[in-house]
């Protein structure tokens, strides 16, 4: 199968970002690469890569890595069994330092091995063996290990693997009990069985949080805790801690469910401009699940190291910090969604001014969508539009373990932040299922649930779409509008 358009579908289709030289890899692959061969046996999931052109041994290292890189990546993705690459030109050096990324990542699930050619040192075959689902956390085991229901036995150990936690089950209205022992059963779930997806994931971005906020932050929280005190957190480490607290938001399955009702949403309303809603009665949009992830891992590298302009971790870090304490019966509880946001700020200014509010801001967007001449937009908002990060007046709370939470301010005149029964009920409501607790006292839940129905199933619910069209003329080469484009909220 001679397609060159194969290879680049499956190395695009794999990262949300790519760097210069891949762009250029992708060029070069039309011209050098074109006759590369690429064999998927579907029965026994085995894909196969072959006859690279010579051509492409003159390409750099750093390049060839990135590459095989990509390979290796796609057909972990596709869930494949087995890749193999043959006559590959690239060095034994290089091909060993690829190989050690993966295999120090997943040691029990990826196994890299190379041949060599009879005749020198070059490498003859490359075969990768994919030996089990590769599991990714969107919240951190570290992090849930504060609220671990045995944290004696397993420190004691020095066994992570044996930490435990109470579940609750949003759908199911009870607590998840598993476990081989009565006594395990006791203590609730084990923590590197909760918040994962199979394949959630590309391997680059997990690399990036495993080197950087998930090494650093674990002791940072730790001292926290042992203090209760923020006083010794340094300026560097409260910046960090404001990294971490906006991926802990935007890496959840809330915040992925979200991008994909705002995208199929939005598709529907752009198309329903265009040919008109009668001619799209009944159609339905579904995003690609490996286009999802794509646009997921982008928006949060776009939280995170933003092209233009300074980090919200910025912002963040300038912000009122404090903890909020509580001693038992209260505690706080955790979840899949384990930053929550209120805007009391907000709140007071609905009550103030009802509706007048509301009409306020439509004006606002309105004039703002008018000044860049635009013939249609579109309104994506959410039901929670002024409970997010970089939002007037936001508060944004992190519970860090049972006795505290991380409260974050843009502080206003009259600022009260909530309490621990006002933080739990915040956390039952925005969570996207599950509920992790210390203790297995969790019958208030229940009670919040059913007089709130709407936070089980959120599906169509997360996000608002509305389509306006300001201009109707100019249907120049068949086109509704001569001015249709994407334009940014008014800041």
């Amino acid at each position: 199968m001679n397609n060159s358009n194969e290879i680049i579908q499956i190395t695009e289709n794999v990262f949300c970002k790519t760097e210069n030289d891949i762009m250029k890899f992708y060029e070069a692959s039309k011209r050098k690469l074109g006759e590369i061969r690429r064999q998927l046996d579907k029965v026994n999931k085995v894909l196969k890569y072959s006859d690279f052109k010579k051509e492409s041994e003159d390409f750099s290292t750093n390049l060839l890595s990135e590459i095989l890189n990509l390979f290796i990546e796609s057909a972990n993705i596709m869930q494949l069994n087995e890749l193999i690459i043959e006559s590959f030109p690239i060095d034994i050096e290089t091909f060993n330092q690829v190989a050690k990324v993966f295999t120090d990542l997943y040691p029990k699930a990826i196994n890299i091995s190379y041949e060599k050619k009879d005749t020198d040192e070059s490498i003859l075959k490359i075969c990768v063996q994919f030996k089990n689902p590769r599991i990714t956390h969107y919240v951190q085991q570290a992090y849930l290990r504060n609220f671990s229901s045995n944290k004696n036995i397993w420190k004691e150990s020095g066994k992570n693997d044996k930490a435990r936690i109470y579940c609750y089950d949003k759908e199911m209205s009870s607590v998840i009990t598993i476990g081989n022992t009565k006594i395990e059963r006791e203590q609730g779930v084990k923590i590197n069985r909760m918040a994962y997806r199979e394949y959630y994931y590309s391997l680059r971005l997990e690399m990036l949080m495993r080197h950087t906020f998930e090494r650093i932050i674990p002791p940072v929280i730790e001292k926290i805790i042992n203090k209760k005190s923020l006083n010794e957190v340094a300026k560097k480490e409260r910046f960090a801690l404001s990294q971490y607290i906006i991926l802990s938001w935007a890496r959840t399955v809330e915040a992925r469910e979200f991008i994909r009702e705002s995208l199929e949403k939005s598709i529907l309303e752009f198309s329903k401009m265009e040919f008109g809603s009668q001619e799209l009665e009944g159609l339905k949009v579904k995003f690609d699940e490996t286009y999802l992830r794509m646009m997921h891992e982008d928006q949060i590298m776009r939280f995170l190291f933003p092209e233009k302009g300074p980090p919200l971790a910025v912002r963040l870090a300038r912000f009122e910090w404090g903890l909020i304490k509580t001693r038992r019966p209260e505690f706080f509880l955790t979840s899949d969604t384990p930053v929550v946001f209120h805007n009391s700020f907000i709140e007071k200014q609905i009550k103030q001014k009802g509706k007048k509010f509301f009409i306020e801001e439509k004006e606002k967007e309105l004039r703002f969508i008018k000044s860049k001449r635009a013939a249609a937009y579109n309104t994506l908002t959410s039901p929670n539009k002024y409970k997010r990060p970089g939002v007037r007046g936001v508060e944004i709370y992190l519970p860090l373990n049972s006795k505290l939470c991380l409260c974050l301010v843009d502080k206003m005149p009259g600022f009260k932040s909530l309490n621990v029964k006002q933080i739990n009920k915040l956390m039952i409501l925005d969570c996207e299922r599950y509920l992790y607790s210390q203790y297995n006292e969790l019958d208030f839940i229940e009670k919040i649930i059913k007089k709130h129905p709407e936070c089980i199933d959120k599906t169509g619910k997360r996000s608002i779409v509305k389509s306006t069209i300001l201009d109707k003329v100019g249907k120049r080469q068949g086109k509704k509008f001569t001015r249709f484009e994407a334009v940014g909220p008014p800041k």
